[in-house]
């Protein structure tokens, strides 16, 4: 081992072999350079990724069988040619992890990209049964939300079915909120879809606009009448 400018680890094939650079750590690089095996189960060494492009391997609770094919109960970690870095896991005790066969949990980062396969979760184990899990505060600059519905216009057709401020006032006496608005109990329970409660709340200024309409017409009419 060397701790000069840089950590580096040395091994030998034998006892009284020259050794050779098998790892080397500097401040913006870490660079594999043959296998380093830690037990039967633990190693660095090359072989093909997943996506079948060349690149470094680490090896935690896996065993390396053949190129690319896996077996045991771990995590491998690869960096592949084109800079990629990904993680795979393997959950199975003594199931083969090979090739493209075992990607569904696995992890990847590249310049401009951070894919997860399977939930992703923060500050929490429990998904939910989502995608993406976090028990925390979250900032961005902008979000956008992906239209998976239909955007309100409807109200304006002609054929839409606008209740009757009597008819709300009823609603709302009967129910304590808006229709097509969920309850605070609702909100509590289930949380608030992002994108639904837009679509609703657009839905809400377009049928006000509409109300609105009616008593300026209704306006009009009574200035007509004098």
């Amino acid at each position: 081992m060397d701790l000069s400018s840089n950590l580096t680890f040395w091994q030998h094939s034998t006892q009284n072999t020259t050794p050779v650079v098998a790892l080397k750590f500097g401040t913006n690089y870490v660079k594999v350079f043959k296998r380093f095996k830690v037990g039967d189960y633990a190693e660095f060494g090359t072989a093909l990724t997943p996506d079948n492009t060349q690149g470094y391997a680490l090896s935690l609770g896996l065993k390396e069988l053949s190129s690319a094919a896996w077996q045991g109960q771990g995590a491998i970690m690869f960096t592949t040619s084109t800079g990629e870095f990904q993680l795979i896991t393997q959950h199975t005790a003594g199931g083969i992890l090979n090739g493209t066969t075992a990607l569904s949990n696995n992890i990847r980062l590249s310049a401009n990209a951070v894919r997860a396969y399977g939930a992703f979760t923060m500050n929490t184990t429990n998904a939910f049964g989502y995608d993406m899990a976090i028990n925390g505060d979250a900032i961005f600059n902008k979000v956008v939300v992906k239209s998976y519905g239909n955007w309100p216009d409807f109200v304006f057709m002609e054929n839409y079915n606008l209740r009757s401020l009597e008819e709300l006032k009823s609603f709302i006496t009967l129910n304590g909120h808006l229709p097509d608005v969920p309850s605070a109990e609702e909100v509590k329970e289930e949380g608030v879809d992002v994108y639904e409660m837009n679509k609703v709340l657009l839905q809400k200024v377009e049928e006000l606009t509409l109300y609105l309409i009616q008593l300026q017409e209704q306006v009009n009419d009574l200035k007509d009448e004098k």
